[in-house]
């Protein structure tokens, strides 16, 4: 698991949860499940939905700063219609907005 620690106290936890073959392209990609915990720990929301690119063996690291990188496209994302507008759910909105700028920068200092 990695784990990425926001000023307010909450975190941002990306876990490997195997792999799965892309039958559209035709190559195994990595699967991991993800959360985001409040300052108490308690569940903001969570997910299994993360996939690696087909050319890319992601460490949960790397994997942890492009889900950084998508939760604050998805923060910048307040009109419905937004291409980003859905990508999580509804309930995740608030702290990423309130976290975007964290969230940006997590995923600027990720050592590609």
């Amino acid at each position: 698991m990695f784990r990425i620690n926001l000023g307010d106290g909450s975190a941002v936890h990306v876990t490997r949860d195997g792999r799965e073959y892309d039958r559209e392209f035709r190559c195994y990609r990595q699967r991991f499940r993800w959360s985001v915990r409040d300052a108490a720990g308690a569940s903001i929301a969570f997910g299994t939905n993360l996939r690696s690119p087909d050319w890319v063996d992601m460490t949960e690291r790397r994997m942890a700063a492009t889900f950084a990188s998508f939760l604050s496209a998805f923060a910048e994302a307040d009109e419905p219609g937004d291409e980003n507008h859905d990508l999580f759910p509804a309930e995740l909105r608030q702290w990423a907005e309130a976290n975007s700028d964290e969230l940006y920068l997590a995923f600027a200092e990720c050592d590609f």
